[in-house]
């Protein structure tokens, strides 16, 4: 069994409603051990953000439930995952999304 991710935050940004979702490509990419997600919401409603490895199991669920309009960061910490590529999905009433991600590993030869 896989250990899970490390949710370490999820804020809402600014006070402008966007005119349309948006699922960002996550930063920095890849990554080790973190990396951020920013996405925008247009309307309140049932949003969720899910993390799947790549033969496309369910690796966490990041964000299920009723959202407010706005834009969001979500930071995901990945420590606990093995090197390698991942997919994240935002789903909403009338929208999904998939972006990739690779999570590296960090070698003992790289730290000085």
């Amino acid at each position: 069994m896989r250990a899970p991710i490390n949710i370490t935050g999820i804020v809402h940004e600014g006070i402008q409603i966007p005119n349309q979702y948006i699922l960002d490509q996550n930063y920095p990419n890849p990554f080790n051990p973190t990396t951020n997600v920013h996405f925008s919401i247009p309307k309140d409603g049932d949003v969720s953000l899910k993390i799947y490895d790549m033969v496309g199991r369910l690796v966490a669920t990041y964000l299920d439930g009723h959202v407010k309009a706005g834009n969001y960061n979500a930071e995901i910490d990945g420590a606990n995952l093995s090197s390698g590529v991942y997919f994240y999905t935002l789903q909403a009433k009338d929208f999904v999304q998939t972006k990739e991600n690779d999570c590296s590993e960090i070698k003992t030869d790289d730290i000085i």
